[in-house]
């Protein structure tokens, strides 16, 4: 098992579990999971994962200006 902190985006709620039992099945246990763009980001400010793995096609906030923000 693995200690790396993984946030996990995605406002497909059905792909965000297909995604998290992949990423248990390699071992990964500390993963957070976010379902807007907005709520990326407050996740991101507050455990500041090691790594995301970012939908771009999000309502409101797609996943390019949540990429531009936390690049700020």
């Amino acid at each position: 098992m693995t200690s790396h902190k993984i946030l996990l985006v995605d406002d497909d709620h059905d792909l965000l579990e297909m995604l998290l039992s992949v990423f248990r099945r390699a071992g990964y246990t500390n993963l957070l999971t976010a379902l807007s763009g907005p709520e990326a980001l407050r996740v991101w400010r507050e455990n500041q994962p090691d790594l995301i793995v970012l939908d771009v096609m999000m309502p409101g906030m797609d996943g390019f200006s949540v990429l531009k923000e936390i690049r700020r």
